[in-house]
């Protein structure tokens, strides 16, 4: 973790350069926002790291990896109540943003075990099915949204189509406990009590191809830390998929 920085960006909405736009760089419907904001925030970044971009480090890829993943160089959260962005990467506001005010400051929580921290979390929660072999029988495997997951297997224990619309709040908060339990037994957690905020699904225009389809699960709740090293490493890397567009970036402060 050594280096990460936590940065809040807030839009300059008065700013001679950002007020004739502003309805451009904040819009109003959600998956217009995560384009923008993750285009947005790429001005913000270190020149060495705008070059990256330039010469195809922020490619867009499928609604699961764009260019932040593993090795992504920032994560970032919008906050829905104001004007403004948390990032999680590199030290920002050593040169002047034309957009943004920032303030920057070192990421390094003390943390201990046994402590309980409440979190935030916008997460593009997946899961890995084997779906068949090929012809030399190699497995075939998809990805899938979690809580489509889950309503398909509901469906297919019944034996009958259900009905989608009520089914799926239920899902989504059944199919929520189940990852995050998951994720905690391998990043160093145990979850500790969960809200459901909303489940959403988005549908965010890229350059080339098809539109990035992919569900979003807001969350909020209480965990424990159990091993600080393995859950700040996690956290540094974000959760599931869809980084580039504004998930998988943890807020966490103490219970």
């Amino acid at each position: 973790m050594s280096g990460l920085y936590l940065s809040r960006l807030d839009l300059r909405r008065s700013s001679r350069n950002v007020a004739p736009l502003i309805g451009l760089l904040n819009p109003a419907d959600s998956a217009a926002q995560m384009n923008t904001g993750h285009r947005l925030l790429w001005t913000a970044m270190p020149a060495h790291l705008q070059g990256r971009a330039a010469e195809g480090g922020a490619v867009e890829g499928s609604a699961g990896e764009s260019w932040a993943g593993e090795g992504a160089p920032f994560l970032w959260r919008r906050d829905p109540q104001e004007d403004r962005y948390y990032v999680l990467g590199p030290e920002l506001g050593q040169e002047e943003s034309p957009f943004f005010e920032i303030s920057s400051r070192p990421f390094e929580p003390q943390l201990e075990p046994g402590d309980l921290l409440a979190f935030e979390l916008s997460v593009n929660a997946t899961v890995d099915r084997k779906i068949g072999t090929d012809a030399n029988g190699r497995p075939l495997r998809k990805r899938s949204d979690v809580v489509m997951d889950l309503i398909h297997r509901r469906e297919a224990e019944a034996g009958v189509a259900l009905q989608r619309g009520t089914l799926r709040e239920a899902a989504a908060r059944d199919a929520a406990v189940a990852w995050l339990k998951g994720q905690g037994e391998r990043s160093g957690f145990a979850l500790k009590g969960l809200r459901m905020e909303a489940y959403r699904v988005e549908q965010v225009p890229r350059s080339k191809g098809k539109p990035a389809r992919f569900g979003v699960l807001d969350l909020a709740g209480l965990i424990e830390v159990q091993d600080p090293a393995a859950f700040l490493a996690r956290l540094s890397r974000g959760f599931g998929r869809a980084k580039a567009f504004g998930c998988g970036l943890m807020m966490i402060r103490r219970a």
